[in-house]
Order: C-alpha cells, then structure tokens, then sequence
C-alpha cells in the first residue's frame, strides 16, 4: 500500500457521495449521523498506517562527490512534517486535521531535502551588509529583533565549530563556509526512513480560543519517538573550504540535533538522537 495516497484519498474512500454531502451540508442532524457511522473507521486509520509501513533503500553516487550518511532517531514525543498540506473534511469526527509529508513513489514518511538544508542554513548569521539591506524594510521593533536573532547566530555556529573541531574561526570564515556550501554545492537528499514497524501514533493539541469555553482537541497523525531516519548527502569532495566533507557532515548532523527538523519544534516536537552505525565514523 502507498501510506501517502492512504491518507490523502484512501481513508475517505468509505465516504459516500451522500455522506460528503451531508458533511458539507451545514445540516447538523445528518453531520451527526455521519460521525457515528464513521467514528470507528476512522479509529481505525492508525493500526492500517502503522501495519503498511514498508522500508525502502537505495544507493545514489554522483562523480565528484562523497556519499555521506547518518542516522538519528526522533525522540518523544514525535516528529511532525508537512503540517501545512491540506487534509480535513470539514465537521467530519475523529480524522487527523494535519496534512503530512509522504514520498510521492514510495508512499512512505520522509523529510525533504530542501527543508533540512534551510533549517542547516538557518544557522548561519547574515553578514552586516545583508543585515543593512534587511533592516531597511522593518520597523525599529523588528530591527531589533533581527539584530539580536543574528548575533545570537554568530555566537552559536563559532561556538559549535570550535567544539566540534577545537579550532577558533573568524565571522568571515563562516560567512565563506555559508556562501560555498548553499551556493549548489553540496547536495542534501530527502532523509529516508529507515523503520516499518508501528511508526505512527495519535497526538492531540487543545488550542484555548477563549478562556471562557473548553478546548476542542485536534487530533495530528505524528510518527512516533524512537523511529530511525538515513540522512544522507552528497558532499563536493574539492570544495575550497575549511572543512572536509566528513567534517562538514559531522556540523550538518551536529545542526539538526541542536535545533531539530519539521513543526513545533517550541514544543519539542522533531528533536532527534544520534544512532551509531557498524562501521560508520560518523
């Protein structure tokens, strides 16, 4: 089974044309009716998504560059990717609100290359110049804030290159490692998942609209704390900078467990574990 077509279409497969429309209906006596009959198909969806996960591998080499990968496992209590994607049918009970980010191929969770490579390059600070250019277009409340996120930035990636590598490096150091690493060089891959067994659980959010009325909890489909993800990049082997390509992945790895990947990270949502790997030096 594809989870990703499962979620997005299948599960709603047992709707009827009659029973969507009473959904949207706006009518709240055949609404009800619906809900009951569907309460416990939808109950179900979970035990389906967990007893299709399949895994999937492969190989990627590209002349030029070193293959690199690692492996991190999420940590309590889950991991959230691709929250913004649409799926809810409106009034309908006991579905999961959230969208969420399958493969389109494989039907399985991944995350996106292009969203750990922004959350890698998020660490970076701006050079004054760009900070100049930037403050421009803000209020002096917003510059404010910009300011301090950016220094907050310098201090944090020195501090993390020193102790990764126990070497000082300068502001213009870094600003050159940022511009040679985003600027197509190296290449990072969607992180695969690596586990097939019950990866998925149910989360609840209960957003207060009002101190006066009771919560309506919203339930999110997450996968679950202790679940493996393959990172993997592609990593330019005679790129001009001061870090080899296993130190560079040794910083990329080093980035995420620091700050973590995907939605609701404030909440601890997306932080990971390092896992060791036979035979791996990373």
């Amino acid at each position: 089974m594809n989870l990703g077509y499962f979620y997005y279409k299948g599960m709603y497969k047992s709707l009827s044309d009659e029973e969507l429309s009473d959904l949207i209906s706006g009518n709240d006596e055949l609404i009800k009716k619906v809900n009951e009959k569907k309460e416990k198909v939808f109950k179900s969806h979970i035990k389906t998504l967990n007893q299709e996960t399949e895994t999937f591998t492969d190989d990627l080499q590209l002349s030029g560059y070193k293959l690199i990968e690692f492996v991190l496992s999420t940590k309590e209590p889950g991991f959230l990717i691709g929250t913004g994607y649409h799926h809810e049918i409106p009034k309908l009970k006991e579905q999961f609100i959230n969208g969420f980010e399958f493969d389109y191929t494989t039907g399985l969770p991944k995350i996106p290359g292009s969203s750990i490579k922004g959350a890698i390059r998020d660490m970076f600070p701006l050079s004054d110049e760009e900070i100049d250019n930037k403050l421009k277009k803000l209020n002096e409340d917003e510059k404010f804030v910009v300011k301090e996120l950016n220094e907050g930035r310098k201090e944090e990636i020195v501090t993390l290159l020193k102790n990764l590598f126990n070497k000082e490096y300068s502001l213009d150091d870094v600003l050159n490692l940022r511009d040679k690493i985003f600027n197509n060089s190296d290449i990072f891959l969607d992180a695969e998942i690596m586990d097939s067994k019950d990866i998925f659980k149910e989360e609840f959010f209960t957003p207060h609209k009002s101190k006066f009325e009771n919560p309506v909890p919203l339930k999110f489909l997450t996968i679950r704390g202790g679940v493996k993800f393959r990172f993997r990049f592609l990593l330019l082997e005679d790129l001009d900078v001061f870090l080899s390509t296993n130190e560079r992945a040794q910083l990329y790895k080093q980035a995420i467990l620091l700050n973590g990947l995907g939605a609701k990270t404030n909440l601890n949502f997306g932080r990971f574990d390092e896992v060791k790997i036979k035979g791996s030096n990373n």
